[in-house]
C-alpha cells in the first residue's frame, strides 16, 4: 500500500494539536491532546484531564469523544 504525502492541511491540524497540547503543559497539565478533524472542519478537540479529574479514563480521545455530539 502506498504511503500518501502529507498535505498542507495535514500540517496545519498537527500544528493546531500540538499548540493545544503546549498549551495544556504550560498549565499545568499533561501535555497531551486529540483533535477530530472532517474533510472541511475541526470537529473537537481534547485535552488528557485525568490530573484534573482523578478519572483515570480520562485520556484525551476519551474526553474528546465525550463532548461529540451524536444528535440525541
Amino acid at each position: 500500500m502506498p504511503v500518501e504525502e502529507p498535505t498542507e492541511r495535514d500540517y496545519a491540524l498537527m500544528d493546531r494539536v500540538l499548540q493545544e497540547a503546549r498549551a495544556a503543559l504550560a498549565a499545568g497539565g499533561a501535555g497531551v491532546a486529540a483533535l477530530l478533524a472532517s474533510p472541511n472542519k475541526i470537529i473537537a478537540v481534547g485535552l488528557n484531564t485525568i490530573q484534573d479529574t482523578g478519572d483515570m479514563t480520562n485520556h484525551a480521545e476519551m474526553v474528546l469523544l465525550r463532548q461529540m455530539d451524536y444528535g440525541s
